[in-house]
């Protein structure tokens, strides 16, 4: 890829001892694995186990042509149709496989975030965690130092509940709600944050916005 145009800003060779994990590419985990392609990362590992249905297209980086595929295998299709060079490395449903590097939690179940969270809560293998989750409206995104114990403990203890104690926005028939500009800036706020890592700056381990009246509140 020509990487000119953010190379001197961001250079995504410096990344390339560092593993990529994005568990869950549906609304916000397929945007943040198309921005990190543009960039020029050289490999991700994806994470879902889920199909791409109709209703996924409104708010997801899938097409009609994408339906009853793999989400991971049509993802796959679109990152390297922007960055040939991209090693894409397709995984199932996430259990307690060993991760490293950096990685994207962007599941839509607390009680998965918890499991990832807190099965590798010891795992010095990894550097650096972003969480994001996204309502109607607004977005949201956790940013742990992975080195860090205290801010691990202080991050599972945050994120500790059940699926069932979760209030998200629904239709009229039952189906949650979602829109294409609260997904796409949270998924921009997170590839920014991994830019700011690997550029040692600093990271905001809290980001809350409400993408409508453009408000965005952070906790240092």
């Amino acid at each position: 890829m020509d990487i000119n145009k953010h190379i001197e800003f961001f250079n995504p060779t410096l990344v390339k001892n560092k593993e990529i994990h994005i568990i869950g590419v549906g609304a916000v985990g397929s945007f943040i694995a198309l921005f990190l392609a543009k960039l020029g990362i050289s490999s991700i590992h994806i994470w879902d186990f889920d199909t791409v249905e109709e209703h996924n297209i409104t708010n997801q980086l899938y097409n009609f042509k994408d339906l009853n595929k793999l989400k991971t295998e049509a993802l796959k299709e679109h990152l390297l149709n922007n960055n040939p060079d991209l090693l894409v490395y397709c995984h199932g449903k996430y259990t307690n496989q060993i991760l490293r590097g950096i990685i994207f939690s962007s599941v839509d179940s607390a009680e998965l975030r918890y499991n990832i969270a807190s099965l590798n809560q010891f795992n010095t293998e990894i550097k650096l965690l972003i969480d994001t989750r996204i309502g109607l409206e607004s977005g949201q995104l956790y940013t742990i130092d992975w080195t860090n114990y205290e801010k691990i403990e202080n991050y599972l203890k945050a994120i500790n509940f059940k699926d069932n104690e979760v209030t998200t926005p629904v239709s009229a028939c039952g189906s949650t709600l979602s829109v294409s500009p609260s997904v796409v800036i949270t998924s921009c706020y997170a590839v920014a944050q991994l830019i700011n890592f690997v550029n040692k700056q600093p990271i905001t381990p809290i980001i809350v916005f409400d993408a409508f009246e453009f408000k965005t509140r952070t906790i240092k």
